[in-house]
Parts: C-alpha cells; structure tokens; sequence
C-alpha cells in the first residue's frame, strides 16, 4: 500500500527541492562565468562534464518540483471541492 504524503509535507519537500535547485543553479553559473572569463568558447563549456551534470542536475530537480506541485495543486484541488 502507498503511503500518501500531506499536504504540509509535500510543501515542505517542494520548498527543500526549489532550494536546492538555486544552490545547483548558482553553481552551475559561476562555473560558466569562470570558464568564460578563462577563455572557453559556449561550445567547450557546454560539453564539459561538471556543466552537463550540473545542468541535468537541475533538469531532474525542476521535473520533480513540477510533479510534486501537480500532487500539490490536485490535492489542494479535492480538499476544496469537498467543503
């Protein structure tokens, strides 16, 4: 049986998600901004490995934050229709 998450909890995660996206996301600039001021073109930047895994990083984090607000908005959705 699955155990469902209420509602204070899924906003609790979702805020911990959001949170940890703007950490990843910062990273993943000032690394650009620091391979750009070395003299790296977009292209080379763009297929280093630390950038990309960074970038699918944040990629998997925005998905999740997304599937975690659909639960969110539908149950905020059926607790109101039922008052």
């Amino acid at each position: 049986m699955v155990k469902k998450k209420s509602y204070e909890k899924m906003l609790s995660e979702r805020n911990r998600l959001r949170e940890e996206w703007r950490l990843v996301r910062e990273k993943r600039l000032k690394l650009k901004e620091k391979m750009l001021t070395a003299g790296n073109d977009i292209h080379s930047i763009r297929k280093d490995r630390e950038f990309r895994d960074l970038r699918k990083k944040q990629r998997r984090l925005s998905l999740l934050i997304k599937h975690l607000e659909r639960r969110i908005n539908r149950k905020q959705y059926f607790n109101d229709t039922k008052k």
